[in-house]
């Protein structure tokens, strides 16, 4: 079989879901390679607030153990006990998650960003934007010409169709942008 006769066979795959943004059904596909490489020009900030995000020991080992042994008139009783981390360590570790989450979400929207984001979402969306048509907008074009809510929209749509290619931070940005999504104006005046 030659590459062509193979890559034929890619082109009716049905790898893609839908999500509703402003009345329209819009297909998100995973990206493509090449726009996985785009993602490099914003991959080392985002990579900070990953490994920030998401630590490599786990909470459980993070814990010490106490044992006492106990004496009294009716015996002698061990008892175990585990300590968790210093309610100052956690609050340092809430305010890097907090900070990690905020560098990522800037880096993601920075406007210099614009052209790698649109980009990827243009990539996703392949039904919307056909690869090679002479009529789509430039991706920096297109992403700055979004209101804010649908842009919101796109980058979840992406999220979601590409969390095997993000990993855990595919899934901790869909729920971020699903709570931007249902922030509304009137609950953020509110807030105040």
């Amino acid at each position: 079989m030659t590459w062509n006769e193979m890559k034929a066979s890619f082109v009716g795959r049905t790898n893609y879901i839908t999500r509703e943004i402003e009345g329209h059904q819009v297909q998100f596909h995973p990206i493509s390679v090449g726009a996985l490489f785009e993602l490099r020009r914003i991959a080392k900030p985002l990579v900070g607030a990953i490994s920030t995000l998401f630590p490599t020991t786990p909470p459980e080992l993070e814990r010490t153990l106490v044992k006492r042994t106990m004496h009294d008139n009716s015996g002698t009783a061990n008892e175990e006990i585990y300590e968790g981390v210093s309610p100052d360590l956690e609050s340092t570790r809430v305010r890097a998650r907090q900070e990690a989450m905020q560098n990522a979400v800037e880096t993601l929207l920075d406007p210099g960003n614009a052209k790698t984001v649109g980009r990827l979402v243009m990539d996703s969306c392949r039904e919307l934007f056909p690869r090679g048509d002479k009529s789509n907008p430039k991706p920096d074009e297109f992403m700055r010409d979004l209101d804010t809510d649908i842009a919101i929209g796109f980058l979840r749509g992406v999220a979601e169709a590409n969390v095997s290619v993000l990993g855990p931070f595919g899934d901790l940005l869909k729920a971020r942008l699903q709570r931007a999504v249902s922030e509304t104006p009137t609950d953020q005046a509110t807030d105040g």
